[in-house]
């Protein structure tokens, strides 16, 4: 009665970082022939009719088009600049196959918080610069321009 449900949205990544691949049993050199497999399973297998109304969305830092022609919505990192972002929008819309029931949305990653305590928004800063010194060792070179 006049209530509206938002339908689960799942986003879903081939993984990045070599340890938690190789600490999961998995060959760094597999995961993205394995993430395929498992992804089209769940999207065209016997695992569709049991997602529902849920949205899949794909992680893109990696290969926009892969989202693109499964017809799926698409996730952007943070990292990208507005050049970035430009262009992965072109390949995404590029390579886009349209599939029935899906709307084709371009997401991007943005850590948010709001509050108004001071005491708690330095801590979060701070949580948030630790977060980001992690996540940046994964994927900025090892050149002079690193810290």
């Amino acid at each position: 009665r006049g209530v509206h449900t938002t339908p689960l949205r799942l986003a879903l990544g081939q993984g990045y970082r070599d340890e938690e691949m190789i600490s999961m049993g998995i060959e760094p050199g597999q995961r993205l022939k394995r993430f395929v497999r498992h992804l089209d399973e769940l999207l065209d297998g016997g695992f569709a009719q049991d997602l529902g109304d849920a949205e899949i969305w794909l992680g893109g830092s990696a290969d926009p088009p892969r989202a693109a022609r499964r017809g799926l919505p698409i996730m952007l990192p943070s990292s990208l600049d507005r050049k970035g972002f430009a262009h992965a929008r072109s390949v995404y819309y590029e390579h886009l196959e349209p599939r029935i029931g899906v709307e084709p949305h371009i997401g991007i990653t943005k850590e948010v918080w709001v509050d108004d305590d001071p005491r708690r928004l330095a801590g979060i800063r701070a949580r948030l610069a630790s977060m980001w010194r992690h996540y940046a060792s994964s994927w900025i070179s090892d050149g002079p321009d690193r810290m």
